[in-house]
């Protein structure tokens, strides 16, 4: 049997062998996946299908956020499903499975024997495609050579995997980088796939910050944790170089300066010089910043042909980085980090009409600041600013990966709560409540402290639109605000709260 995973067009991503004996296929998002699929909709751990001791194939939701559909019926996370061939499953909104009959892989001999399973991920998708292909038609050329070909073989198939992953990697990040929203994600994205095309044992992504006039670092990858940070002048002269220059710069060690080289020798603690890569990230004619890959064996330089592959990557990251850099800027708010309030609206209709076509529960926070205004009147506007800030990053902090926090006005938050019932939305808000009644806000000399009033609009079968759960939420933060400090009140359940004694 074969798993072939799906886009929600119905195109075959790619297929991974389903073998009696083992410890079944876990699909997710994590390195330890056995399929790595790069969606944010999958959890870490999504699902793991293995066949059962009656020899039927079984699936089971791991840790799905919405569950998963099998022919249009939704699973209970933990609970084993049977998992019959041809049959349909939806794992999220973009990622679908099905199981099939294959022979091939059931009946394939000795000659396939160094399928290496522990690569078989499906990030990228094109890139791990292409390879298993390249790979099938290899092991199926072997069977008719005889045995003293099958060292050049080998070595050949090495060499055409390597060009087929350079390329391939080029046509994944066009296809992904223009699919990816989220901006973090996307820098992440950037760095795997470089060090994907360039072997390399670490990477660093460093963008310009036009403000201050300076190139800052904005995300780093060490594939190997021994493999320490060598940061030196040297370095640095190099990446200002690349970001000058607007050029691709390979530097093996033997580039490095003498008085360099030197000044290693003389100092114990010094590390020697690894091979470099740097790709300047353009957009039009302006350098928005350097992309930053090493090697740690000092005799294995960037090749020359990772040039042209590095320079059409760089072109295409660049562009995707410039442009959700500019979506980033138009739905954060600069102060608290949070998603603004125009893109907080979008949000929650989407999430509204999630919710309401899976049949979810969904919960929604209005959270006010008591008497902010004289928090500002007594320190000014200064510290008022940084304590909305802080109170910001407490928030985001505070939320599961899937909550949507939000600044909905000057002092006032708005917190979205997918999957999440009435009794869950009052614990959350309760939590919150405590959190940031005892948390004192210490900026310079100072230590400021504030209570909150929460609105929460829970789930309720009556409210068709999304705009009518929003008026609910205000509705009763009104309430809250006006019955005094530290209240919560719910709508639509006619329910109050007070704060709990000794806080």
């Amino acid at each position: 049997m074969k798993l072939l995973l799906k886009d929600q067009l119905g195109r075959i991503i790619t297929e991974f062998p389903l073998l009696k004996g083992g410890n079944g296929v876990k699909i997710g998002r994590s390195a330890e996946s056995d399929i790595q699929v790069a969606s944010l909709s999958l959890a870490e751990d999504h699902v793991l299908v293995r066949y059962g001791s009656d020899g039927r194939v079984l699936l089971q939701d791991l840790q799905s956020s919405f569950g998963i559909i099998i022919n249009g019926e939704r699973t209970q996370p933990g609970f084993l499903k049977e998992l019959p061939a041809g049959i349909p499953v939806q794992l999220s909104d973009d990622v679908f499975i099905s199981l099939e009959k294959s022979s091939k892989w059931e009946n394939s001999d000795a000659a396939d024997t160094t399928f290496d399973s522990s690569q078989a991920t499906v990030f990228p998708f094109f890139l791990e495609r292409n390879r298993r292909q390249i790979h099938q038609i290899f092991a199926e050329t072997r069977s008719g050579f005889p045995k003293e070909y099958l060292g050049p073989l080998q070595t050949l198939e090495k060499v055409v995997q390597e060009r087929v992953t350079e390329w391939s990697a080029i046509i994944d990040t066009g296809f992904a980088l223009n699919s990816v929203t989220s901006y973090g994600r996307l820098l992440e994205y950037v760095i795997d796939m470089a060090l994907e095309v360039t072997k390399a044992d670490y990477g660093r992504l460093i963008l310009h910050n036009e403000e201050m006039d300076r190139l800052e670092t904005m995300l780093l990858r060490r594939l190997n944790n021994k493999a320490p940070l060598r940061e030196n002048r040297e370095t640095d002269r190099f990446i200002l170089e690349c970001f000058h220059g607007h050029q691709i710069l390979l530097k093996a060690p033997e580039d490095v300066s003498a008085a360099t080289n030197e000044k290693l020798r003389r100092t114990d603690e010094a590390l020697p010089p690894r091979p470099l890569a740097l790709v300047p990230l353009r957009v039009q004619n302006t350098t928005i910043g350097v992309l930053h890959l090493e090697r740690q064996d000092s005799s294995a330089p960037f090749p020359e042909s990772t040039l042209d592959p590095l320079r059409i990557f760089a072109g295409q990251a660049a562009l995707a980085i410039g442009h959700a850099r500019l979506m980033h800027l138009a739905t954060i708010d600069a102060l608290t980090g949070l998603i603004n309030h125009p893109h907080f609206h979008q949000r929650m209709i989407e999430e509204f009409a999630r919710a309401t076509r899976h049949q979810t529960p969904l919960s929604l926070l209005l959270l006010k600041i008591d008497h902010f205004d004289r928090v500002v009147k007594r320190h000014g506007d200064a510290v008022g600013d940084l304590v909305l800030k802080k109170l910001g990053r407490l928030l985001k902090s505070a939320m599961r990966i899937h909550d949507v926090a939000a600044r909905y006005a000057s002092d006032e938050f708005a917190i979205l709560l997918p999957s999440t019932p009435s009794e869950g939305a009052k614990t959350v808000a309760e939590k919150l409540r405590l959190l940031i009644t005892k948390a004192g806000f210490r900026i310079a000399k100072k230590t400021v402290k504030i209570t909150i009033s929460v609105g929460l609009a829970g789930p309720s079968p009556q409210i068709k639109k999304p705009m009518e759960w929003l008026r609910l939420a205000v509705t009763a933060l009104k309430e809250a605000f006006d019955a005094g400090d530290g209240r919560i009140v719910m709508r639509p359940e006619e329910s109050a709260f007070s704060p709990l004694r000794g806080v």
